[in-house]
């Protein structure tokens, strides 16, 4: 068994990782996440942690009984962890937000810095503290922020593998966090009781230990009971009926009255019985076509799809894609056998895959494909919207084919915001399709073909057509086929389209249906950031580029009128920001690189992370091995900071390597993905256990030296995470984002090698 400070250093990163997990999946049920959420969560989690990081550094190297004050804030994570779920779930009614309701932006980060503060705070303290503690024992001083560092790193690592191959299949999010408050409170006791001066003392360790595991060990066992009962409190006013987390998400069922609704991370998915929808979802669909026999429909079968598509007699086959089998099983329980027996129909295909993925290497044709999935709210959502994947939809199109997506949208008045995003989808399919037509309504449905031969819907066709087929609807009539179409609705909205000035087309490495999206959606939940968001749609990538080269100079500037000492302190921590802020970003790059390409493979997507933290690793372990033989450590900390300009033109090659690769080659697309995220790692890990070196010889306390480089790293992730999510991606695509990362790490990296000198240390 480890000795306990290095196996509370593990848990340290343990824990941390575990948590920010589970709470952050639970934060996104309160938020109906997507990136802007998922941002500002990370934003809060690494603020806070860097702030007790900073708080912890100005003390720990001057505390008399270090080891004991560890011990007890590793208690009071132990307990804080659960009670952090808990607070995440009485959120909405503690802020008195109703069900269903989109929390706007100012709520998002109330709720976020609220319910994440005394958790991430306390394990930030638990580092740099962590640190002090390792240099008290370590002959070196200078190595301790490293190696503590390595143990964080791969404590973290050991925590991701775990929840993707271990706890998200035994465990509920409860469960997973009284297991890691079980483990903390083994932890601390063993520090305790290693510090503890007299049998006093001793024995009082061990019943504050033992306390812990009385109250945590019950927990874990009746977790299911504490999950339904704690669920129920973020639904007042529903029934809920089931809850259930999956590798994709936390499913909801709630009923109200005669209805039942489902939610996906508490965004509403559909409502059965919804017999308008399913209706309006398929048969304008094909009714277009003059005999459909083959369809393929992504997503949407259990909301009565599947039922409607069935009462077409031409009908041959139906491929139904839906991603989440946790879905299917989670339905089958909670719908009556008339919505999900229509699974059983020989008629139907039910196929478990990422609908995206399906459609790049599906070899069937199809009369028409229908894609019934939410709005592009998110960048996983914007896969299938993009340039690219309605190429690849009309590659399995027969040739008087039809492809139908609906885009919500307003029945009478359209604003502008939203005229953007439908105008976006407009441009898109008509970069891929030569005939394109809209039906008007609250949800505006597009429909694309390459044959001139599938003309414009027209009611009086339409109408002729459910009458020839026998079709018995109730919403999908002659009476509304004729208020849908009508001239004066169809005229208004090609006005619309029309008015938008050059709207950009949708792709899969520049999401311009997304960030539309975001726009509408500041426009509605965050006025205040609605004009910002307008303002920043004028900026250009070689503007941006410029600015950091500027801010750079302004750096070099200032720091010229200060000390030699104070200058490469300075270095150092811009050094450390940029690093940071690289890291996230490149993180948040890679994965959205894997979803477009790979598709949503959670496993896979835990292994990237994986590898990345292993990367982390093994930077750092490189450095310590060589540690007393760096004779020239600036030059070799701005080579560092160079090279992840290099990965960052690494990555932008490997994305359009990427585009132009045969889908087919098994596991070539995972194995390069993974590759780029190790050497990532590989590159901060040795970045930032370099940078800790440097700075410890400047400082002296190793708690104070290790706070430092910590904090900052922190803070430049947090700001990445907001930066690059909400504006650099949105705005200029992976490629532009990519390039503006290699500029900014090659200013930081002359920053650095100018300060290298004949007197360095």
């Amino acid at each position: 068994m480890p000795n306990p400070l290095t196996q509370a250093l593990v848990l340290i990163g343990f824990i941390s990782i575990t948590g920010q997990i589970v709470l952050l999946r639970e934060l996104l049920v309160v938020f109906h996440g997507n990136e802007v959420s998922t941002a500002v969560v990370l934003t809060a989690w690494l603020v806070w942690t860097s702030a007790g990081s900073f708080v912890s550094g100005r003390t720990a190297d001057t505390l008399v009984r270090k080891r004991a004050v560890f011990a007890m804030v590793q208690a009071a994570v132990a307990l804080l962890l659960p009670l952090s779920i808990l607070a995440a779930r009485l959120s909405r009614v503690f802020w008195a937000i109703p069900v269903g309701e989109t929390i706007g932006f100012h709520g998002m980060m109330v709720v976020s810095f609220t319910v994440s503060a005394p958790f991430c705070f306390l394990s930030g303290f638990l580092f740099a503290l962590g640190c002090s503690l390792h240099a008290e024992g370590s002959p070196v001083r200078e190595r301790s922020t490293a190696q503590v560092y390595l143990l964080e790193v791969v404590g973290s690592g050991l925590g991701g593998l775990l929840f993707a191959l271990l706890f998200m299949h035994l465990f509920n999010h409860l469960q997973t966090a009284f297991f890691g408050s079980l483990v903390l409170a083994h932890s601390a006791a063993r520090l305790f009781l290693e510090e503890a001066h007299g049998r006093k003392a001793r024995v009082g360790g061990l019943v504050a230990g033992l306390a812990l595991v009385a109250l945590c060990l019950p927990l874990l066992l009746q977790g299911d009971r504490w999950e339904q009962a704690s669920r129920q409190w973020t639904w007042l006013g529903h029934d809920l009926v089931g809850t259930v987390d999956t590798p994709y998400g936390n499913l909801s069922a709630a009923t109200t009255r005669k209805e039942i609704s489902f939610f996906e991370n508490g965004l509403w998915m559909f409502t059965y019985p919804d017999a308008q929808s399913a209706e309006e979802a398929v048969h304008y669909a094909l009714l277009a076509h003059p005999e459909p026999k083959e369809i393929l429909l992504v997503g949407g079968g259990l909301s009565g799809a599947l039922i409607q598509v069935l009462k077409h007699p031409s009908v041959a086959g139906i491929d139904y894609v839906e991603l989440d089998p946790g879905l299917v099983s989670f339905a089958r329980e909670h719908l009556p056998d008339s919505a999900v027996g229509v699974l059983k129909n020989p008629r139907v295909r039910l196929i478990h895959a990422d609908g995206r993925r399906y459609v790049q290497t599906a070899a069937a044709l199809y009369d028409v494909v229908i894609i019934d999935l939410p709005d592009p709210t998110t960048i996983q959502l914007n896969r299938f919207y993009t340039r690219e994947f309605f190429a690849e939809t009309r590659r399995m199109l027969r040739h008087d084919g039809l492809l139908a997506v609906g885009l919500s949208s307003s029945a009478d008045i359209v604003g502008p915001t939203l005229a953007q995003t439908l105008a976006s989808l407009y441009r898109t399919l008509e970069a891929v399709y030569p005939h394109v037509n809209v039906v008007p309504g609250s949800t505006a449905r597009f429909f694309a073909s390459a044959d001139p031969g599938v003309p414009a819907p027209d009611p009086v066709r339409l109408s002729g057509r459910i009458a020839q087929r026998g079709l018995q609807t109730t919403y999908v009539r002659e009476h509304t086929l004729f208020s849908h179409l009508s001239p004066g609705r169809v005229a208004y909205l090609g006005a619309v389209l029309d008015a938008v000035q050059d709207p950009r087309v949708n792709t899969d490495l520049h999401p311009s249906s997304y960030y539309y999206d975001l726009i509408h959606w500041s426009a509605t939940y965050a006025r205040g950031f609605h004009q910002v968001f307008l303002f920043l749609d004028r900026l250009t990538a070689p503007q941006a580029a410029w600015a950091l080269v500027g801010l750079s100079a302004l750096f070099w500037a200032a720091g010229m009128r200060r000390l030699e000492h104070s200058r490469r302190k300075s270095a150092l921590i811009y050094g450390c920001l940029v690093m940071g802020f690289s890291e996230l970003a490149l993180t948040f790059l890679l994965i959205l690189v894997f979803q477009v390409f790979c598709g949503s493979l959670y496993h896979q997507l835990a292994l990237l992370i994986t590898l990345f933290m292993a990367g982390l690793a093994a930077g750092t372990a490189w450095i310590l091995r060589g540690f007393d033989g760096i004779r020239r450590p600036w030059i070799l900390l701005g080579t560092i900071q160079a090279a992840m300009a290099l990965c960052s033109l690494g990555l932008l090659g490997t994305t359009y390597f990427l585009q132009g690769l045969d889908l087919h080659v098994p596991y070539l697309l995972e194995t390069v993905v993974f590759a780029e995220a190790f050497v990532c790692g590989f590159v901060g890990g040795m970045h930032f256990s370099l940078s800790g070196k440097l700075y410890t010889l400047h400082v002296r306390e190793a708690g104070k030296a290790g706070s430092m480089i910590y904090g900052v790293d922190l803070a430049g992730s947090a700001a990445g995470s907001l930066t690059v999510a909400l504006v650099l991606f949105p705005l200029f695509g992976i490629s532009g984002t990519l390039v503006l990362l290699c500029v900014w790490n090659a200013c930081a990296a002359a920053v650095l090698l100018g300060r290298q000198g004949a007197g360095e240390v």
